[in-house]
């Protein structure tokens, strides 16, 4: 699932190398923090079409792996 970042730059001595050195900092360490099982316990999706709670494993894992994007039938919602 694609995930947008933005990041918070302070002081002007960034310079691109360094910017891009941060974003690859985290694109090693978030496929370990949003994983599917914290992901499943943060959103509940829904189903636009049944309007109502999607309750498969699989299914939601299906839609975890081919991103949101590819269909407008499902939306994650935040339990928090």
């Amino acid at each position: 699932m694609e995930r947008e970042l933005f990041l918070p730059i302070k002081e002007i001595s960034f310079t691109r190398e360094r910017v891009n050195a941060e974003i690859s900092v985290f694109k090693k360490i978030l496929p370990f923090i949003e994983s599917f099982q914290s992901f499943g316990s943060t959103h509940e999706i829904f189903d636009f079409q049944k309007y109502q709670k999607l309750k498969s494993h699989k299914r939601k894992l299906k839609i975890y792996n081919t991103g949101f994007e590819q269909s407008n039938r499902y939306f994650a919602i935040c339990k928090n």
